[in-house]
């Protein structure tokens, strides 16, 4: 088995190159997320939370898991800037991400083939929904604790073990199917005071993580109907072939077969713990994913992608053990094109694409609001956004305490002029709405505002303070542009892209008490104008 390097010049380069292979790997995978690096779903709630209540917020569960690792990768993103938080926040993720990868490679474990598996994680045929996404770290922090469970018993190592349990134990309920097999090694090896203390923590950490999952976490246990459909083809066949084929048929055979890979790897090691341990943790992988969500609507494409992410590593390690141990060159052969396929069958979905939300922009003008709303991505769509709700006072506090935002860029770098009203700040609101295609909901117009149907012509509106328009935007012809007359340079000039009707409140500080709002139409044909309307 791979061992842990010795402290050589040669042995440190080894990580080192693992180190820069894992991150490349890593980012290739969401190369996205890197280039216009995005906020995504519960990450603002961890935000919020400790903009709201500071470190206090460290033990509060988010989604019913206490999730402690992605807690702390997000205080040291915000700690040294909120402006450049989702930039910070992917990269210490990824440098926690690759770390993980080089403690599977080098973690003196009963794996053979160590780097293999390590390579393996980062090969999965999912959609890579939780590579470099700060809440997702929770997933690789149970990386750890599979580790724990496959440790080899003749290396105590407890400085190592111990802070892999609390990483592992306080970011992922996985610790509770963990725990028995850490149990089971304590009294195999009763001997060791070192599994005895393992054990001990980690059933501290099960506790807590039980505790808040009894109290928060959704959990619902499927129908045998549905089990009996679509457990096998999901998440058995769907590995070796389900991105590039999705025939029921195709599916059913290739999970057969992966079942009988798994059952012939266990009856070949019947008499090694780790085989037992490795099939266990993959079938407790399963299990809990599906207790989450029914398998009918998991999808590892296209709907949960992150349920498949312990199921396939699993499997990766147990095809990968049984090429290590089976005496059979043809039968290693078939095992080793089945890891093969596996990875093949990453391609279709290496990667994954999102709009960019303007993170950097909104921050920077939601300081000169009484209240504003960040968009942060939800599934990467910017007609299905999430949002970070603060007072304008915070904003500016939590810039104010920003090491690299400075006061050079506050006064050069233009802001929205208006800010998203919600739906229920906008109701009362008199519309004037647009003529055309569809209008708003607010009340009947009291007069018509046509954009023009052909591109380059304009609409000009004259507000007060705190004046509000109601806006969507249908065009498919490209963004709507706006520019506040005589203050062009001091504003952003971009118009939201909504399908439903939204109002825009005029209420940054910066301007005038009375100005003017020219509005360009983004179309090129007939019938692709946006449709506006004033509202008092």
């Amino acid at each position: 088995m791979d061992s842990v390097p010795r402290k050589t010049p040669r042995g440190r380069f080894r990580y080192v190159l693992l180190f820069l292979l894992f991150l490349g790997l890593l980012a290739s995978r969401r190369s996205e997320q890197w280039i216009s690096p995005q906020v995504w779903g519960e990450d603002g709630q961890i935000f919020s939370g400790f903009v709201s209540h500071g470190w206090h917020s460290f033990l509060e569960p988010v989604n019913g898991y206490l999730v402690c690792v992605p807690k702390v990768v997000s205080a040291v993103a915000m700690a040294v800037s909120v402006y450049y938080y989702p930039l910070l926040g992917t990269a210490v993720a990824g440098l926690f991400i690759a770390s993980v990868g080089v403690a599977t490679a080098t973690a003196p474990t009963r794996l053979k083939g160590a780097t293999l598996c390590a390579v393996s994680i980062f090969l999965i045929p999912t959609n890579p929904e939780t590579f470099g996404v700060p809440l997702y770290t929770f997933w690789w922090a149970t990386l750890l604790l599979l580790l724990i469970a496959l440790w080899d018993e003749k290396q105590s190592l407890l400085a190592l073990r111990l802070p892999f349990v609390l990483a592992g134990g306080f970011s992922s309920p996985f610790i509770l199917v963990v725990l028995p097999v850490l149990y089971f090694r304590a009294l195999c090896y009763r001997k060791l005071a070192g599994e005895w203390i393992v054990a001990s923590l980690a059933t501290c950490a099960g506790v807590i993580q039980y505790h808040f999952m009894s109290t928060g976490a959704a959990a619902a246990l499927p129908s045998l109907a549905s089990m009996a459909t679509y457990v096998i083809p999901k998440f058995c066949g769907w590995f070796l072939c389900g991105n590039l084929s999705s025939s029921p048929l195709l599916l059913w055979a290739c999970g057969a077969l992966v079942l009988v890979l798994v059952a012939g790897y266990c009856f070949l090691g019947r008499r090694d713990p780790t085989a037992w341990i490795l099939a266990y943790l993959w079938c407790g992988a399963i299990a809990s994913s599906i207790s989450r969500i029914d398998p009918s609507i998991l999808h590892p494409s296209l709907a949960g992608p992150r349920y498949f992410f312990l199921p396939n590593i699993l499997l990766f390690w147990i095809l990968i053990q049984f090429a290590f141990k089976v005496n059979s060159v043809g039968l290693r052969i078939a095992v080793a094109a089945c890891c093969v396929a596996g990875a093949l069958n990453a391609g279709p979905v290496w990667t994954r694409r999102h709009d960019d939300l303007s993170w950097a922009e909104h921050v920077r003008s939601a300081r000169l609001f009484a209240r504003y709303e960040v968009p942060i991505e939800s599934d990467g769509n910017r007609f299905r956004t999430w949002s970070i709700k603060e007072d304008g006072s915070t904003w500016s506090e939590l810039l104010r305490h920003d090491m690299l935002f400075t006061h050079l860029d506050k006064a050069a770098l233009p802001t929205f002029a208006y800010r998203v009203v919600n739906e229920t700040e906008g109701k009362g609101a008199k519309g004037m709405a647009a003529e055309g295609k569809d209008s708003p909901s607010s009340g009947e117009p009291s007069q018509s505002l046509i954009m023009p149907e052909r591109d380059g012509k304009e609409l000009l509106l004259s507000f007060r303070a705190d004046g509000r328009v109601r806006y969507r935007s249908v065009s498919a012809g490209g963004a709507p542009s706006m520019e506040v007359v005589g203050h062009e340079q001091e504003f952003i000039q971009k118009l939201p892209i909504t399908k439903d009707w939204v109002t825009l409140e005029f209420s940054n500080l910066t301007l005038p008490t009375q100005f003017s709002v020219r509005i360009k139409d983004a179309g090129h044909g007939l019938g692709e104008w946006e449709p506006v309307g004033a509202a008092d």
